[in-house]
């Protein structure tokens, strides 16, 4: 989701820092349809590595538009610095998680992305549902305007909703 918008902010600084006054201070320098397709063709090369934050890729994209911003004479704006400082959360999951269900017949173990998938916007260092009722509400799609919702006629009530 984030590389949705990452693009488009990128392509807005490139167009800011090509708009702006190039090694003389005194003109204002114009950017014409090849230097634009020459700055979004370079951030859309595969040196930047898809530009994923938290990636080797995020950095060589942050350098780049450092320097353009340096080649162009635009003046740091942030105490010194090019950079604000955004704080960016990457949730993921280390090994094999496997979530276990108890069955009537047994242990029913589901391996990560093969057999589930799972995700969070909690910011914790761990989450456990030991010992919860499990509630199965299908893709869990609630979309009206199609006549659909997974979760009708479902009693959710004292189960937790993640």
């Amino acid at each position: 989701m984030l590389n949705r918008y990452l693009f488009p902010a990128l392509a807005v600084l490139v167009l800011y820092a090509c708009n702006s006054p190039r090694n003389n201070h005194s003109s204002p320098a114009s950017i014409d349809s090849v230097q634009l397709t020459t700055y979004l063709s370079e951030l859309a090369s595969d040196r930047f590595l898809g530009r994923m934050p938290f990636s080797k890729g995020e950095e060589i994209t942050v350098n780049y538009i450092r320097q353009q911003f340096e080649e162009a004479g635009l003046e740091p704006g942030n105490k010194g610095s090019y950079y604000q400082d955004v704080k960016l959360v990457m949730i993921s999951s280390d090994g094999d998680p496997v979530l276990n269900i108890e069955t009537l017949s047994g242990n029913l173990p589901l391996h990560f992305l093969d057999d589930f998938a799972a995700g969070t916007s909690r910011v914790e260092a761990t989450t456990s549902i030991e010992n919860s009722e499990l509630v199965f509400v299908g893709y869990g799609i609630v979309a009206p305007e199609f006549g659909w919702n997974d979760h009708q006629g479902i009693d959710m009530k004292g189960k937790p909703q993640w």
